[in-house]
């Protein structure tokens, strides 16, 4: 799942997940890079011009399941990088993703929500674009409202293939040609740690419960 800063802050970037497990089901996601960019905007408008890292699921994602069993998706709702919707297809939950084929899912929705979600979209962006992503996500939640996100953490099955296979590269690994990477993080804390870091004043950090070693979790509550 991806979204996207002026107009995607994945545009431009290089980064990549390989093959992951995702509600018990073998996932392969693809290459972000300026390439793969200009192929997806040359077609759009066709029924699969979906960002190559937008992955294709059976059910809603382990992130939304979670959120669901513990009462955390109140009031209007933001899929913030929503890849190709299942989070949010047939469900009062506000698609946005840059590159879905559908036009009212490429802009960026006007007004604020209760809760936005960021699944599995952080960990797909160098460091030094990160924090613009998660800022603009951000500025879509209400005062009083949730910002919900998700990342794959060093628990997850592709942790140790990355290290091994891949070169370290900033805050996380990359592939030789530097097309490909991927942010792993060492526990739910750490990641709430940096999104409290990019979003700064204003918020206050929730405890949110885990759902198994493979994702870390952060939970914001906007309080001005």
């Amino acid at each position: 799942m991806i979204s996207a800063v002026v107009p995607g802050f994945l545009h431009g970037t290089h980064a990549v997940r390989g093959v992951y497990n995702d509600n018990g089901v073998a996932i392969t996601l693809g290459t972000v890079g300026l390439f793969a960019f200009l192929v997806a905007n040359r077609r759009r408008g066709s029924p699969n011009a979906y960002h190559p890292t937008a992955i294709s699921r059976s059910s809603e994602s382990r992130p939304l399941k979670h959120y669901k069993s513990h009462g955390l998706l109140a009031g209007s709702i933001l899929d913030f990088g929503s890849g190709r919707g299942q989070d949010c297809k047939g469900r009062r939950i506000k698609c946005y993703e840059p590159n879905h084929p559908a036009p009212a899912s490429r802009s960026l929705p006007d007004g604020k929500f209760d809760t936005v979600l960021m699944t599995y979209v952080v960990n797909v962006i160098p460091k030094s674009r990160r924090g613009a992503a998660v800022r603009e996500a951000a500025g879509k939640v209400k005062k009083g409202g949730r910002l919900l996100i998700a990342a794959r953490s060093t628990g997850d099955s592709g942790y140790q293939r990355a290290r091994s296979q891949w070169k370290k590269s900033g805050d996380g690994h990359a592939t030789a040609d530097g097309r490909r990477f991927q942010k792993f993080y060492a526990s739910s804390a750490a990641l709430s740690k940096e999104v409290g870091a990019f979003i700064g004043t204003g918020w206050k950090a929730e405890p949110i419960a885990g759902s198994g070693s493979e994702t870390a979790y952060a939970s914001y509550r906007r309080v001005q």
